[in-house]
C-alpha cells in the first residue's frame, strides 16, 4: 500500500475488500500522523509490515519514534519484525 494522507480511508478501503486477514502487506510512506491506523492495521493483518522512511529519524517525530520502540519491545524474535526502514525518503 502507499498513500499519502489519506491513511485512514485507505486502511478503511482495505478492510472491507480483503478477506483473508493472514495477508502479507506492506503500507509504505508511513508517518507520524497515521500512528493510530498503523497500530489497527498490524493488528488486523498479523503478517503485515511497515514502511518507514527518513521523516522517523527528524526530531519532531515522536510519535512514529515511539511506534518504533513498541514494535521493537513487542517483537519475540527480531527475524519477525513488522516494520523495515525505506531508503527513497
Amino acid at each position: 500500500l502507499h498513500s499519502r494522507q489519506m491513511d485512514q480511508p485507505l486502511f478503511d478501503i482495505v478492510k472491507r475488500t480483503a478477506t483473508d486477514h493472514s495477508m502479507k502487506i506492506q503500507w509504505h510512506c508511513c508517518h507520524s500522523k497515521g500512528v493510530e491506523t498503523y497500530r489497527e492495521f498490524l493488528n488486523y493483518f498479523p503478517a503485515a509490515i511497515l514502511s518507514l522512511g527518513g521523516m522517523c529519524c527528524h526530531a519532531g517525530e515522536k510519535a512514529l519514534q515511539r511506534l518504533v520502540g513498541e514494535l521493537v519491545a513487542n517483537e519475540r524474535d527480531p527475524s519477525e519484525r513488522r516494520f523495515t526502514f525505506e531508503t527513497d525518503a
